[in-house]
C-alpha cells in the first residue's frame, strides 16, 4: 500500500477552456481531464465536464496566477501560477510544484476534487492563449 498516493509526478492532464482577463472574474466552460490508471486524484477516469452541468468561475489568485472553481454534481479546484508572481503568459510551465508552496523561481500547480488532493506533486501545465 502506498502511504503517499500523490508522491511523484501528477498524472492527470487538464484542458480548461477559459476566457480570462486578469484580474476580472469570468466564467469558463469546459474541464477535460485525462487520468492515468492508478492516479489518486483522477482515479483513472477520463472526464469531460462542461457548463451544461457545472458552474465555472475563474479569478486571479494571490500569486498573480489563475484559480478555477468547478461546481456541480462534482467539485474541482485548480490553481496555476507562473514563477516570480507574474501574470501567466502563453507557454509551457515545466517543473511546477504544489501551489501555493512553490519557490519564487518555480511555477505553481494544484488540482483537487471529489475530496481528493495532493500534498506533494510535480508536473507541468501549458497556457495556450491569454
Amino acid at each position: 500500500m502506498n502511504r503517499f498516493p500523490c508522491a511523484g509526478k501528477l498524472a492527470v492532464r487538464y484542458l480548461i477552456t477559459i476566457s480570462l482577463l486578469i484580474p476580472i472574474c469570468v466564467s469558463a466552460d469546459q474541464l477535460y481531464m485525462l487520468s492515468q490508471p492508478g492516479d489518486f486524484i483522477g482515479q483513472g477516469v477520463d472526464r469531460n465536464i462542461d457548463s451544461t452541468t457545472h458552474t465555472f468561475t475563474a479569478q486571479t489568485n494571490y500569486d498573480n496566477g489563475v484559480s478555477v472553481s468547478v461546481n456541480g454534481s462534482t467539485r474541482w479546484s485548480l490553481n496555476f501560477a507562473a514563477p516570480g508572481e507574474v501574470e501567466l503568459t502563453q507557454g509551457i510551465y515545466e517543473g511546477a510544484i504544489r501551489w501555493p508552496f512553490q519557490s519564487i523561481t518555480q511555477p505553481g500547480l494544484s488540482v483537487s476534487g471529489e475530496g481528493r488532493g495532493c500534498n506533494t506533486l510535480t508536473g507541468e501545465f501549458a497556457v495556450w492563449e491569454v
